[in-house]
């Protein structure tokens, strides 16, 4: 079969795969700060024995892996398995459509389903994931774009069923001229994250109790500052970031003030769906602002009806 013709896109898909393997790498470089700080805090706090047992079982655990990131991130994206499967048989791609994966790390994955029922993916940027969607898609004019659950269900049943005639249009944005009536549900998602707020101070209480209790009654031998690092790292700092992330004020925040005023900060908003971690897909609002900030939240479907 002769390869498909990506075109300009193709470089632009490189691209987006380089940046997120980018992030592997920034990754083995955290790893591999963690494990020689915790190396010179055993060599500080230890004797040399025990230091050496630190360190060694540091790089015994760590090392492999940090090793195993950074080559992750340094290979050739242009050579990604998602592309290869697109050179080899894009033209027998059916159906198209932007996965959303927004959380701590905001990602959106380009979704290529094929006729033989394969799936491949390409990480994107939200920011850039519906332009890149409109571009690939004017590649494969034959392929059904954009996600819904009877999408879904026809292609677990039947790939080829989803194959058009014409290309399908990519739903435009809502008009976001008027987007006050997405504040009630957005505040709602926020009220959500008070739980995570609850289990931070839980949390940091039960760190910051533990290292008041080594600091007072912990002697020498048992290595006190060690056990102090020990606790702020896994306890402490840990419930203070989800403290700061669950009791954040809604109305103070941005998205809230681009919602109520948003000429020159909403760059768009799309209504679509998301598999939560049941697996059932819900009705969400994606709002992606002028800085960059991406936000999705969930709305009720009779209201993505209507707005749509």
């Amino acid at each position: 079969m002769p390869a498909f013709p990506l075109g300009p896109v193709e470089p632009l898909l490189i691209d987006e795969i380089r940046q997120f393997r980018r992030t592997w790498s920034s990754g083995a470089l955290t790893l591999a700060g963690i494990l020689l700080l915790t190396t010179l805090i055993g060599v500080v706090s230890l004797p040399r024995s025990e230091a050496l047992h630190v360190g060694g079982l540091a790089a015994t655990l760590g090392l492999p892996v940090t090793a195993l990131l950074w080559l992750s991130g340094r290979r050739d994206p242009s050579r990604h398995r998602a592309l290869r499967a697109l050179r080899e048989r894009g033209a027998s791609v059916v159906w198209l459509y932007t996965k959303l994966h927004h959380g701590s790390m905001r990602l959106d994955e380009l979704v290529f389903n094929f006729e033989d029922g394969s799936v491949e993916g390409i990480p994107v940027d939200p920011q850039r994931s519906r332009d890149l969607l409109a571009r690939v898609a004017a590649c494969l004019p034959r392929a059904s774009i954009g996600f819904s659950p009877e999408a879904a269900g026809a292609f677990m049943r039947s790939p080829p069923s989803l194959y058009r005639e014409t290309p399908q249009r990519i739903a435009a944005d809502t008009g976001f001229q008027d987007t006050a009536w997405l504040l009630p549900y957005a505040r709602a998602t926020y009220r959500m994250r008070r739980v995570a707020g609850v289990l931070g101070v839980l949390l940091a209480l039960l760190g910051t109790l533990s290292v008041v209790i080594v600091g007072a009654a912990a002697t020498p031998r048992d290595q006190p500052a060690l056990l102090i690092a020990v606790f702020c790292v896994v306890a402490v700092l840990p419930g203070a970031l989800l403290i700061r992330h669950g009791f954040a004020r809604f109305e103070h925040g941005e998205l809230a003030t681009a919602l109520r005023a948003p000429a020159g900060r909403v760059r768009s908003v799309e209504l679509t769906h998301q598999a939560n971690v049941e697996g059932d897909f819900v009705d969400v609002a994606v709002v992606t602002l002028t800085t960059g900030g991406t936000f999705v939240f969930s709305v009720p479907p009779k209201t993505q009806r209507l707005a749509s």
